[in-house]
């Protein structure tokens, strides 16, 4: 997976794929503005936004005891994807921190591991 950098810009991105998929053609007569035509162009890559990777702490240490509890249970991620109900890359891309997932997921994940998900806010202490 693709990792965003700092200034990727989607609109810009966007732009580029969507002229990619287009050609733009003459029909007959003399060469007019109202003579050309776009069409899709049939062998133009599909357009795939790269999706923004979480890289907080925090999320990675979520990740890291996610994948110690599976295999301290003695599951692997095929085992508890069919649990889940989700695929095995869904899982590795998970627990390797690359995955942006919704916290219903997060929920039906720590559900089948038999997990409680607790979180504590404190104040940021600088010195």
């Amino acid at each position: 997976m693709r990792r965003l950098s700092r200034d990727f810009n989607r609109e810009k991105f966007l732009k580029d794929q969507e002229e990619k998929r287009y050609i733009t053609e003459t029909i007959g007569g003399p060469k007019k503005a109202f003579n050309k035509r776009r069409r899709l162009n049939p062998g133009a890559p599909k357009i795939r936004i790269p999706e923004p990777v979480l890289e907080a702490i925090w999320f990675k240490e979520l990740c890291g005891v996610l994948a110690h509890k599976r295999r301290e249970r003695g599951l692997s991620q095929l085992e508890l994807a069919n649990i889940v109900k989700t695929t095995q890359t869904a899982i590795s891309r998970l627990e390797c921190a690359r995955a942006n997932p919704t916290s219903e997921f997060l929920d039906r994940v720590y559900e089948a591991l038999k997990l409680n998900i607790s979180f504590h806010i404190t104040d940021h202490v600088s010195k």
